[in-house]
C-alpha cells in the first residue's frame, strides 16, 4: 500500500486498519472525526467484553465458593459420621469383651457332665425334707405309743 514510512503511517490509522488520509485539511478533520467515532466504538466494544468477563469471573468464583462450602459441609458431615461409627464400634467391643469374660465364668461341658453323673447317682428327687423326716418320725412314734 505504502512504499514509504511517512505514507505507512497515513495509511495505517491508530490500530492498523484505516484508511489513506486525504490532504486536504477538510477531509482530514472529517477523517480525524470518523477514526475518533471507530475508536470511541471499539472502545466501547472493549469495556463492554472486559465488564463481561468480569461479570463471568465474578459468577464462576461465586460457583467456586458455593461449591466449596458445600463440599465443607459434606466433609463435616462425613466426619461426624466416622465420629459415631467410631463410637459405636467401641461399644460393640467393649460389649464382646464382657461376654467373653461371662464365658469364661461360665461351665464348660465336661463340667456340667460330672454334674449330671452325680445328680443321676443321687437321685436328689428322692431325697426327704426336714420337715418330712420329722412328719415321719413323729407317725412311727405314735404308732409306738398306740400298740
Amino acid at each position: 500500500m505504502a512504499d514509504t514510512p511517512g505514507d505507512a503511517k497515513k495509511g495505517s490509522g491508530l490500530f492498523g486498519g484505516g484508511k489513506p488520509h486525504p490532504s486536504p485539511e477538510g477531509a482530514s478533520v472529517s477523517f480525524l472525526s470518523q477514526e475518533i467515532s471507530s475508536l470511541s466504538t471499539r472502545l466501547r466494544v472493549l469495556e463492554e467484553r472486559n465488564s463481561n468477563m468480569r461479570k463471568k469471573q465474578e459468577l464462576v468464583e461465586q460457583s467456586m465458593l458455593s461449591g466449596r462450602k458445600k463440599v465443607s459441609e459434606e466433609v463435616s458431615l462425613v466426619r461426624d459420621e466416622i465420629d459415631e461409627i467410631k463410637r459405636t464400634l467401641v461399644e460393640v467391643e467393649n460389649r464382646i469383651i464382657m461376654l467373653i469374660k461371662e464365658l469364661r465364668l461360665t461351665a464348660k461341658k465336661e463340667d456340667v457332665d460330672t454334674m449330671t453323673k452325680y445328680i443321676e447317682m443321687w437321685e436328689p428327687v428322692n431325697f426327704v425334707t426336714q420337715n418330712q423326716v420329722e412328719k415321719i418320725i413323729r407317725e412311727i412314734l405314735d404308732e409306738e405309743k398306740q400298740k
